[in-house]
């Protein structure tokens, strides 16, 4: 049985919110702190989503462990997302199909509220790290579902990432396009010692092939302008059959051409030991067949 995305995208998806409150005052918020209801491991949930935005308790718990890695492991981050929730600092949903709320659904997602994200901004974090706040009615749209399920895929590829010597870009905007995320990683393996990697996730829905193409050529010809060294591009798909189709549309787009493009998978960087550069595949072209390899890329 073909292993399912957390992340996948489906037709006619709808949010199941799991807050009873799902905001907070700044009055609630100034006697939380009053009370020392909010410790430092509330804190670092708070700062961790405040940069990805959206999160499953896997991508919250590797930062974590990233940023103190001798942090307390039996730290039960469960319960801690649990009261943040209650508080009203942070939304917990998911996303299902209406015609068949039995069968698929995506992984609990967490991002802020707004007084969640006031909470963050007051930390005093680099605003690099500060994405844009999406209240939670826009969270149903088409595009707002799309860019939740983007961002949380992109986040499997971030937390598996964070071992390397890279500077992080989020939401990167590219002429006309915005890329999800743009690592710079510095190596002296390469030329001018650095690699521009642009991340791109792609859910596997109508339009989302197109426009991958348009970021890509956007991406390229922002580079160019900038003279900036030519970004290899990253796509994280949903599994493998999304894979092969959208690599063979890039084929068709003769977008392959002229990039160097490597696919990877939710299905793979969604286990808590991924390296986002490990298992990356690479295809090339055997007749009317598509022949994949595994490649690890070394920095």
């Amino acid at each position: 049985m073909t292993k399912c995305s957390c992340y996948a995208y489906r037709e006619n998806l709808v949010k199941e919110c799991h807050n009873k409150k799902t905001g907070i005052s700044e009055k609630e918020t100034a006697a939380l702190m009053e009370k020392n209801k909010l410790d430092e491991c509330h804190m670092e949930i708070i700062k961790a989503l405040g940069c990805m935005e959206y999160a499953g308790k896997s991508h919250i718990m590797r930062y974590m462990e990233h940023i103190h890695p001798a942090g307390d492991k039996n730290t039960d981050l469960t319960k801690k997302l649990k009261q943040l929730c209650d508080y009203g600092i942070v939304l917990s949903v998911c996303y299902y199909p209406s015609d068949n709320p039995c069968g698929y659904r995506t992984c609990n997602i967490y991002s802020l509220t707004g007084g969640g994200r006031d909470i963050f901004t007051g930390t005093g974090e680099n605003r690099r790290c500060q994405g844009s706040y999406t209240p939670l009615r826009e969270m149903d749209s088409r595009d707002g579902i799309k860019g939740v399920l983007n961002r949380a895929a992109f986040n499997s590829f971030y937390v598996s990432s964070l071992s390397y010597n890279a500077k992080y870009y989020f939401s990167y905007h590219a002429g006309s396009a915005v890329i999800e995320g743009r690592l710079m990683i510095l190596s002296d393996k390469y030329s001018e010692g650095l690699v521009n990697v642009c991340v791109i996730p792609v859910r596997n829905m109508e339009g989302s092939d197109t426009e991958c193409v348009l970021k890509i050529r956007a991406a390229q010809e922002h580079f160019r302008q900038k003279r900036i060294k030519k970004p290899w591009f990253v796509l994280v798909c949903e599994d493998d059959a999304h894979e092969r189709e959208l690599y063979s549309y890039l084929i068709n787009c003769k977008t392959i051409e002229k990039a160097v493009i490597c696919m990877t998978k939710d299905t793979y960087l969604v286990r808590n030991d991924a390296d986002a550069f490990d298992n990356i595949t690479t295809y090339t072209q055997n007749g009317k067949e598509l022949v994949s390899e595994f490649k690890k890329i070394i920095f």
